[in-house]
């Protein structure tokens, strides 16, 4: 990976070098930068010394977008392992699927794999699997995991008002009503 990324850094490099009197250095070098800003680095230029430096990034995701990415990576594992996609459930192939960062697909699959939903394969290729038949994991139990992914056992407590609190309990509730028994499952039948 270090060798990778020194690589791409050391092409990015060469390329600002070569273009730095060049007008349309935008049209080469910025689809350089946004590949790895996607990939969850970032690059600091340093016009004193003519030097880059790539730094990692930690993503830290809304509850939303882990629920979108949590729901989103079961769908592919269970669509790949109910052969309806030749897609394989790969880290790499999974994350490009999503456009998002491996570190940060990496976290939520270790939340998903904790809460035995899925599991890795063992043989050289790696590949996501359900822990168990796709009719006996509830997108409940997803939505839960997701929610819980970047928690960090938290153990604050904040008061709310009896209205709020009431509020938050309803939610939950209409959101367990309207995916009630739902599985994997049914969520990946073709409509």
């Amino acid at each position: 990976m270090v060798h990778l990324i020194r690589g791409c850094f050391d092409q990015l490099y060469r390329d600002l070098l070569r273009l730095r009197d060049c007008p349309d250095v935008y049209g080469l070098v910025i689809p350089k930068l946004a590949n790895f800003i996607s990939r969850g680095h970032y690059c600091l230029l340093s016009p004193a010394s003519r030097t880059l430096k790539v730094a990692t990034r930690h993503n830290r995701l809304s509850a939303r977008m882990r629920e979108q990415l949590a729901l989103q990576v079961m769908r592919n594992i269970a669509l790949c392992y109910d052969q309806q996609s030749d897609m394989l459930p790969t880290i790499d192939n999974l994350a490009n699927y999503q456009q998002v960062p491996v570190e940060t697909l990496t976290r939520m699959l270790g939340a998903l794999e904790q809460d035995g939903l899925v599991r890795q394969s063992n043989d050289e290729g790696a590949q996501y699997l359900p822990s168990r038949s796709l009719s006996q994991i509830k997108l409940l139990d997803v939505l839960r995991s997701a929610r819980d992914a970047e928690d960090e056992s938290q153990t604050m407590h904040l008061h709310s008002d009896e209205a709020v609190a009431q509020l938050l309990k309803q939610i939950e509730i209409d959101v367990e009503t309207r995916l009630g028994q739902q599985t994997l499952a049914d969520f990946i039948q073709p409509q």
